[in-house]
C-alpha cells in the first residue's frame, strides 16, 4: 500500500521505512556507522539540536511533529 501524503505515519511505515533504508545501504556497499566518525552517545542531544534548527523547513511540511527524542533516537540508530 503506497502512503499518501495526507495519511499519519504509522510504526510499521517507519518499520519499513528503516528495512528498505537499510537494503539500499547494503545493495551500494554502504557500512560506516556514525560511530565509524567517532560520535558516540555524549553527542546524540547536540546533533538532535542541531538537525532540529537547521532543518526546521522540512519538519514542518510532515504531517506529524518532529521532536528532538525522534532525532536523537534516530541518531541513536546510527550509532
Amino acid at each position: 500500500r503506497q502512503m499518501c501524503i495526507r495519511d499519519r505515519p504509522l510504526a510499521e511505515h517507519a518499520e519499513e521505512a528503516a528495512k528498505t533504508v537499510a537494503k539500499f545501504q547494503e545493495e551500494i556497499g554502504f557500512r560506516e556507522r556514525l560511530s565509524d566518525y567517532g560520535f558516540s552517545e555524549k553527542d546524540v542531544n547536540t546533533i538532535a539540536q542541531l538537525t532540529l534548527k537547521s532543518s526546521a523547513y522540512l519538519a514542518a511540511v510532515v504531517p506529524f511533529t518532529v521532536t528532538a527524542d525522534i532525532v536523537a533516537d534516530i541518531v541513536r540508530s546510527a550509532l
